[in-house]
Formats: C-alpha cells, sequence, structure tokens
C-alpha cells in the first residue's frame, strides 16, 4: 500500500507539471497618460526651418518616412520627436499613423489601415496603441494586435528612419514638415525609464544586454537583430538571413541605421552578386560607395547620381529587451553558434555525419528555472552568479533530461535547480541552451550524492559529489525536503551516509531519493514518454523540404532513436507538421545519435514546410516493447561503412577522461577520430569493429564482444564522476 502511494504521489506530481500555465504578458493600461496629436498642418522643411530658427537645433532626433510618388517627386517627410511625438506619443495623418515610445527606444511608423489609434499603455516594456474602429490592442513596436477582433493581424509598416533635423534640412529642404505653431514648444526627452512602462516588463532576453540598442529588421516571416555597436565598427553589413539577401547601412553622423533589399542582378553582368558597399567617410551626406560602380547612396537608399531606390526593408532602431520581447525567436547578428552539419539523404550526397568534437565544458551551468515556456521554446533562468533572471531559448536541437531520462520543457517545476548547457558563438558568448536538466539527471550522469552529515539542530546536510574527478562539498536546507528511501518515507536523521539523488530550489533541498525510489521514478518518466510517443509522435525537426519531388527530410531527436531505428523502408507514418499528413519512409539513416528520415508525402498539394520547424512523426505500428534495452539499428544494412556508423552510432564512450572529454551523453558517432588531435578511444574503436566487420562477424557479434571489453556503460550515456 505504502509502495502504490509513493508511486501516485510521483505521478500526480508530473501531472502537475505538464498543467502548468504559460504565463500572459503584463498589460498596464493609462490611456489617460498621452493625448494623440490629430491632423497637423503640413509644411515644408525649409519654411518651418526659418519660423522656429531659434527653437530648433541641426542635431533634433526626428522620425523621417520616405515615400516616392509615382511622378517621382520626392515626397520624404519629418516630425521632430520634441515638438510633436514626445509631447504626444501617438500621431495621426494622412501620411500615416506614426509612434514614439522613448522607454523603449524606437519612434516608427504605419499605415493607417485599422486607424486612427490612441496611446493605451505598456506590455512587455512596449507601448500599446488601440483602435477608435474596434478596440484592438496593438504593440506600437511590431504592429501586431494581440487583442481584440482583430488579433494575429499585423499593421503594414511605412518606411521610417530616425535621423536629425540638420541632415534633412540641408539635404532635402523640401521635405514635407508639420507647421511648427507656437502652440506646439519643445518638451525635453524623457531621461528616466517610465515606472509604468518598466512595471510591464518580463525577465530580459540573456543574450544581450536589456538596454543595448539594436537594428530590428522583420522580413515577414523571421526577426533578426543587428546590434548598433557592431554596425558602428564596419558602417556597412551585408547579410542573408531566410534566403534573402540584404544590406545594413549606418550612417555614424546623424546615427542612423537602415535596413535594405540587396538589389541582385542590378548591373546585368553575368555572375552579378548585387552591390557591395563600402563607407567613404570624406563623403557628407551620401557616404555609401558601391566598390564596383563607384556610385553613391545616403542612408533613404537613393543613389546621389539619380536612379531607383533600394527597397527598405521593415526596421527599426529600438532597445533589446523590448525587440527580444516582441519577436523572442529573433536570430541576432554575429551571435550565431556553431552551424548544424546535417546533409541530405536525396540526390548524390549520401556523407554520414562527421565527428562532432568535445563539447565545452565552461559552457555549463547552474540555474533557478523562473518560468517556461514550451510553445515559444524558451525558459527564463537566474544563472548562478547572476543577480537577475534572463530569458534564454532553446536550440532546434535542445535535449531535455527530466528524472534520468528524457523530458518535456513543460514537466519542469518553476523555483527548482536546473544543469544548462549552452551553445556559445565564436566570441564565447553563451547563444541558447542545447541541453537542460533537472538536478536528478544530473546526478543520474556523473552520480548519486552522498549524505556526509546532517544538522537537525539548523535543520541542514552537508552533501559530496564528485565531478571532473574532484571532490566538492554542498550545504543544503531540509525544512520542506521530502525523503524516500525505498518504500519508505523516512524521518531525515537516518541519511548520514546514503547515496541519494537530490532535487533542490533556490531554498533548499525538495527531494531525496536513494536509489531504489529514484529507479521507481525514472520507470515513471519513461512510461509517460512513452505515451507520449504513441499518442503525439517520436519528436524532431525538419531539415530540408523539397517541393518538387514531394519529400522531405526530418530529424529525429536523440530521445526517440531507439523506436526510430525501427522504421523501415517502404513503411507508412504521419507526420505532423500543423496537420496530420501521411508518408512513406524512403530512407533512414544514424545521424551521431539522432535519426535523419527521408519520408515522400502522400498529398496533391504540397503544404508549406520550411526547414528549421518542429515536427512529430507518428508511427502506425505498435512501438516495440523492450526495445530501448537493446542496440538501435543493429542488421540495418550490409554495407561495412553503413554498418560501422550503425555501431557507432548506438554506443556511448566508456573512456576515463572524467570532464576532460565531454563526449559521453553522446554516442561514439559524436566524437573526434580523425585529424590532428583525435579521440584515442573512438579512433581505437572505429579501427576495431572495422576489423571485425572484416573477419565477417555480424552486428549482434561485434556488440557482444564490445561489451565483454567495456562493460554495461557502452549502452547508456553517461559522464564520469
Amino acid at each position: 500500500m505504502r509502495r502504490l502511494l509513493v508511486l501516485s504521489l510521483f505521478f500526480a506530481v508530473s501531472l502537475t507539471w505538464g498543467a502548468e500555465p504559460v504565463k500572459e504578458p503584463i498589460l498596464i493600461t493609462k490611456p489617460e497618460a498621452f493625448k494623440t496629436l490629430v491632423h497637423p498642418h503640413c509644411s515644408h522643411c525649409q519654411v518651418e526651418g526659418n519660423r522656429r530658427k531659434a527653437d530648433l537645433k541641426p542635431n533634433d532626433p526626428v522620425l523621417a518616412w520616405m515615400q516616392v510618388a509615382t511622378d517621382g517627386y520626392i515626397n520624404d517627410g519629418v516630425i521632430p520627436l520634441r515638438f510633436f511625438l514626445n509631447p504626444y506619443r501617438v500621431l495621426d495623418d494622412t501620411w500615416g499613423q506614426f509612434v514614439y515610445d522613448p522607454d523603449a527606444g524606437f519612434a516608427r511608423g504605419f499605415a493607417l489601415e485599422d486607424g486612427p489609434f490612441r496611446f493605451h499603455g505598456w506590455r512587455n516594456g512596449v507601448m500599446v496603441m488601440k483602435s477608435v474602429k474596434d478596440g484592438s490592442l496593438y504593440s506600437c513596436l511590431s504592429g501586431l494586435a494581440f487583442s481584440g477582433p482583430k488579433k494575429g493581424h499585423r499593421l503594414e509598416p511605412r518606411p521610417t528612419l530616425v535621423s536629425t533635423w540638420g541632415y534633412w534640412q540641408k539635404h532635402y529642404p523640401l521635405a514635407v514638415a508639420f507647421t511648427l505653431y507656437d502652440k506646439f514648444q519643445p518638451v525635453e526627452l524623457p531621461a528616466k525609464v517610465d515606472e509604468d512602462s518598466k512595471k510591464s516588463r518580463g525577465p530580459a532576453d540573456g543574450r544581450l544586454p536589456a538596454e543595448t540598442l539594436v537594428l530590428g529588421v522583420w522580413d515577414g516571416k523571421q526577426a533578426r537583430a543587428y546590434p548598433i555597436d557592431v554596425l558602428e565598427k564596419g558602417g556597412v553589413i551585408h547579410d542573408t538571413a531566410n534566403g534573402q539577401a540584404r544590406v545594413i547601412l549606418w550612417d555614424g553622423a546623424t546615427r542612423t541605421a537602415a535596413a535594405y533589399r540587396q538589389p541582385w542582378g542590378t548591373s546585368g553582368l553575368q555572375g552579378d552578386a548585387g552591390w557591395i558597399f563600402r563607407v567613404d567617410k570624406k563623403l557628407e551626406g551620401a557616404p555609401f560607395v558601391d566598390q564596383r560602380t563607384g556610385l553613391h547612396w545616403d542612408i533613404t537608399g537613393r543613389p546621389a547620381e539619380g536612379g531607383p531606390r533600394l527597397a527598405w526593408m521593415d526596421s527599426v532602431q529600438v532597445k533589446w529587451f523590448a525587440w527580444s520581447a516582441e519577436h523572442p525567436e529573433t536570430s541576432i547578428f554575429g551571435q550565431e553558434g556553431a552551424k548544424r552539419d546535417y546533409k541530405p539523404m536525396a540526390g548524390k550526397n549520401q556523407a554520414t555525419a562527421g565527428p562532432l568534437g568535445n563539447l565545452n565544458v565552461a559552457a555549463r551551468q547552474f540555474a533557478i528555472l523562473k518560468d517556461a515556456d514550451p510553445a515559444r521554446r524558451r525558459v527564463t533562468l537566474q544563472l548562478e552568479g547572476d543577480a537577475e533572471a534572463k530569458v534564454w531559448p532553446l536550440s532546434l536541437d535542445a535535449e531535455i533530461r527530466i528524472d534520468g531520462w528524457w523530458g518535456r520543457l513543460e514537466q519542469f517545476s518553476p523555483g527548482d535547480r536546473v544543469w544548462v548547457w549552452f551553445d556559445r558563438n565564436v566570441a564565447k558568448q553563451n547563444v541558447a541552451i542545447t541541453f537542460l536538466a533537472d538536478e536528478l539527471s544530473e546526478q543520474d550522469l556523473y552520480g548519486s550524492v552522498k549524505v556526509k552529515t546532517v544538522n537537525p539542530d539548523q535543520g541542514t546536510a552537508t552533501l559530496e559529489s564528485k565531478r571532473g574527478g574532484k571532490a566538492t562539498e554542498r550545504a543544503v536546507r531540509l525544512r520542506n525536503a521530502e525523503f524516500y528511501l525505498g518504500d519508505s518515507k523516512v524521518d531525515f536523521s537516518k541519511l548520514p551516509g546514503v547515496q541519494v539523488h537530490l532535487q533542490s530550489t533556490g531554498e533548499g533541498a525538495r527531494l531525496i531519493l536513494d536509489g531504489v525510489a529514484f529507479e521507481k521514478r525514472r520507470a515513471l518518466q519513461k512510461s509517460f514518454l512513452r505515451n507520449c510517443w504513441v499518442e503525439e509522435g517520436l519528436p524532431g525537426s525538419l531539415v530540408f523540404s523539397r517541393t518538387k519531388e514531394h519529400e522531405v527530410e526530418i530529424m529525429l531527436d536523440h530521445e526517440s532513436m531507439f523506436w526510430a531505428r525501427t522504421l523501415e523502408t517502404g513503411e507508412k507514418v504521419i507526420l505532423h507538421a500543423g496537420q496530420p499528413i501521411t508518408a512513406t519512409v524512403q530512407g533512414i539513416r544514424p545521424w551521431r545519435e539522432r535519426t535523419q528520415v527521408l519520408l515522400s508525402l502522400d498529398l496533391a498539394d504540397f503544404p508549406s514546410l520550411v526547414a528549421g520547424r518542429r515536427i512529430s512523426l507518428r508511427l502506425k505500428k505498435p512501438l516495440p516493447i523492450g526495445v530501448e534495452s537493446l542496440t538501435p539499428g543493429l542488421g540495418k544494412s550490409a554495407r561495412p561503412e553503413e554498418r560501422l556508423e550503425w555501431i557507432l552510432s548506438g554506443t556511448y564512450c566508456t573512456c576515463g577522461m572524467h570532464d576532460g572529454c565531454a563526449g559521453q551523453p553522446f554516442t561514439l558517432g559524436a566524437c573526434q577520430h580523425s585529424g590532428p588531435s583525435p579521440c584515442g578511444l573512438a579512433k581505437r574503436t572505429r579501427e576495431e569493429v572495422a576489423a571485425l566487420i572484416a573477419k565477417g562477424k555480424t552486428d549482434q557479434q561485434i556488440l557482444e564482444e564490445l561489451l565483454k571489453e567495456r562493460g554495461p556503460r557502452l549502452l547508456r550515456n553517461h559522464l564520469l564522476p
């Protein structure tokens, strides 16, 4: 009876974690804070500059809009922030809907399609405006409606830049300006952040400091941020994102950034790669020089010698905290981690996965998990040693571990201590999470911890762990902990000398299990995940899509290797990618510890399937029972080189290097086995397996010889204590 009670408790906790609701962003409404300016009279820069010569300064910031009429007449316009947008924040005009948010550091414009609008408040630290027509609420930064009848609709952006009055008065004196009547008095830009705006902010995205200025670019599908300090160094960035070439310009004189589509093939010459710009600081007003033609452009994308203007991309200068809050999946120029080296199965290229190499031990850290957002695949963590929590995205193929097995993001309990591995860029900056585990799973990989002493009076215990071959001690509070030794819940006075698995929080121990209790908890997690695989399918990512051939290639996660590798060519499966699609397996191969599957889709119309999206694959046949205790893929191929990959991609490293090598959680197929500094064990294993294959040994016979030599660790991922 007591055993059933303990198991029921564990299962109930799992269900409770899974039901944890996703927190909505904080919305603070204060519509009376700012009055909207409606349809001010129009004039020209030249006229208004003379009218308010004493009040307007050359370095006065302005929001400039860019428009070319059908007859070629330049209809650009400027709005001095101190006179119009700072006092009013929202401005209705026939040219567009203009907004200014000094707290989030941006000003921009939208089309009037759903206007007029009025200031409403703040959300995510970003200004919110409300449609007078139907009450829908819109982000002033993204133009996306998040509430009301138009929820999900995005406003059309107007091409805008933040520049200076002096620049526009000198270079475009006939540009449109609003009439600066005496009633429009300058209001100095705020030096402090509005408290209501600050209160509406969520945890910062830790990839950049919150107040970092970036140029945020939205191409209609994906967001990308270009840090201003990176732009300042070069002046021009040529980039390709989402298959689209673009050029990012920076005018240091006005501190203005802008993004334009790269006009490929504009010269008509064979092999034309489009304009390639450099900056000539000696050229005032139009410092961007095409290296091939010698033509000059200014920050508006207009050539000084005449001709068509570059096509503006939806872009805005803004603070990082605001951009990342509105676009949590945004990439950052210069902060990309290691690129995935997936190669297609279809066609002539049948190359197998190259070695992954040793992972960076310094990229592993403990943290307190504050929040998890499964829908957006991101978590809020307070890393040990940091004063504030930050938001981190999970990489496409990040591994998640719960209770010594794989798990789901929604199973984590806020407040728990977790173990996280980061993907790092070339500058050794953390970019995204590649491995997230609770403490029980970290201890399962390394080994359990020993309770050295217990102090009943203080309610504390001293724990001893071995990591990297060194013993370390840690004191934890036991006040709110639950203890399970075998089937029994016991008093903590019996703990000294016992090897345990422990889950702690920021306040102390929450759960302490001996080996028997931990294995029962792991068994429950295996059962839970098996049900997920049956009902939802095996998780993975789409890596290649070929519309013409009605083919896709998917990379199934490490967790599903046992079941994924039972797939056979010609087998029918269900691909879930927004909709269930019947598909036929055309090919399968190991990719280190992952499994790559080539599918043909049984559809007349090929759906929109973009590489990089998360998917799941549901087997039509029942999941095999007990297959996880075997080595997957044995006997899958008759070709020697493929047999070698199947064996190495289903077995794990058993070297004794502790944390000197981070390869043990991954298969031998991921280890560096060649080059100037190969892993000795990986190289020797490849040579041994190749020799046994040449002698005519079967895959099963080869595995038995390896097990006899290396022991059971060969078949489970682990790290040496």
